[in-house]
């Protein structure tokens, strides 16, 4: 269960980007590192651009599935989702 509020307009609120964005950089460390993942070497490319540029890899399955997941957890709505996908996927 997440703590961050579910409320209209939180896409414009920056103390919930902020939580927001800092809950996809712990999940995407642990999905990049899991050796199952198979990133290797990579691991560390995907996490820093995240951390540096706010980028996450655009056809990358795994992460985008770990981004979806977390965005359904605290009930995001597919508009949200796909607006936040616009801004960090490249």
């Amino acid at each position: 269960m997440s703590l961050l509020p579910v409320r209209l307009g939180r896409l414009n609120d920056e103390a919930f980007l902020v939580a927001f964005r800092n809950r996809i950089e712990s999940e995407l460390l642990e999905e990049v590192t899991h050796p199952a993942a198979g990133y290797g070497p990579d691991a560390s490319t995907v996490f820093n651009r995240f951390q540096s540029d706010g980028q996450l890899p655009l056809g990358d399955k795994l992460v985008r599935g770990m981004f979806v997941r977390c965005c359904q957890e605290i009930r995001l709505t597919s508009d949200e989702i796909e607006e936040l996908q616009s801004r960090w996927f490249s």
